[in-house]
């Protein structure tokens, strides 16, 4: 287990669980905040914001980090210091410069240069005036060369997937770290499966994603919820499991816990996607009173419906916590 805590000053404070794939389930604005303080403190020298790993502080200097939020866009006509293209069009550029056919372009133009010379001399110098032509160099070179799209139309789906190749094909000695908002928004079921496709290979050669979702991604990963201003995910569980089990009026084992615990991250995800919280009850006894005692092990005020549970289970309801 992996835990990072992301904090601003006194104005935010929160714990994530980390994996290689890091999933933020559902729509909230502490989500859309998050992500964006992560990307500032790895992206802006001046952050406030710190981020810890196990209490240790991560050193930004080892990491390179990419946020593609939902509207994700990259202008093609005009390049600017910070473009993402910018890279490659200088290589693009420079293999030009370098190549032997530039070569030939100067000689040619150093033939135009003496016949504007020429022209100068019959045309011009009567005025007190001269013609010039300027060097054919490496910057008038990059003028003519610029990026249009291969499709008549680009997708969002078609910028971020640029983005995040663009990224993963940077050369750096760096741990990577790709932050994708909402990947799911424009896009249909053949892109989105597409792009969680390229996401899994990607991860499996070491680069890190923490994708924020409304979606049942299909990775083996972390998945964070978020309800009742706590942060719900698998390292949470882990912590207070033994108490839990401890604290429950019957005897169950680790593969029924993890059977129930299964069902449990389910109700958060549904339970943080609604408005109104009917009573929960789920027609197992068992089921609900771990519900009961989990929820309040970690910080969660959960709606249970006591009325249809047996006696002794309705009086433990009533007992607990002590």
């Amino acid at each position: 287990m992996i835990l990072w805590e992301i904090r601003e000053e006194d104005t935010f404070d929160l714990e994530i669980e980390i994996e290689n794939i890091t999933v933020l389930k559902g729509s909230n604005n502490i989500w859309f905040r998050l992500v964006r303080l992560v990307d500032d403190f790895f992206n802006n020298k001046g952050s406030i914001v710190t981020i810890m790993e196990d209490t240790q502080i991560i050193h930004k200097s080892d990491w390179e980090c990419l946020f593609v939020p939902f509207d994700a866009h990259i202008q093609l006509d005009k390049l600017s210091t910070k473009s993402p293209l910018k890279s490659l069009w200088e290589e693009a550029a420079e293999e030009l410069y370098n190549h032997t056919i530039f070569n030939e372009l100067n000689d040619i133009w150093d033939v135009l240069r003496e016949e504007v010379e020429l022209i100068s001399k019959r045309k011009v110098e009567k005025y007190g005036l001269k013609l010039t032509v300027d060097d054919f160099s490496y910057n008038h070179l990059k003028k003519f060369i610029g990026f249009s799209s291969i499709k008549n139309y680009t997708t969002p789906f078609d910028f971020k997937l640029m983005l995040i190749k663009l990224f993963a094909n940077k050369s750096v000695n760096k741990r990577k770290l790709v932050i994708v908002e909402y990947p799911e928004l424009y896009t249909d079921q053949n892109e989105f499966q597409e792009f969680t496709s390229f996401v899994q290979s990607l991860a499996e050669k070491g680069l890190q994603f923490i994708i924020v979702s409304n979606e049942n991604l299909p990775f083996y990963g972390s998945k964070n919820y978020f309800l009742q201003n706590v942060v719900i995910n698998q390292a949470k569980i882990e912590m207070v499991k033994r108490k839990v089990m401890n604290d429950l009026p019957f005897v169950v084992d680790h593969h029924d816990f993890a059977h129930v615990q299964k069902q449990f991250f389910e109700l958060v995800d549904k339970l943080s996607n609604s408005v109104t919280h009917q009573p929960l009850s789920t027609g197992d006894d068992v089921t609900l009173t771990i519900f009961y005692v989990l929820s309040h092990h970690l910080g969660l005020n959960l709606n249970i419906d006591k009325s249809q549970v047996s006696n002794d289970l309705y009086k433990f309801f009533q007992s607990f916590p002590k």
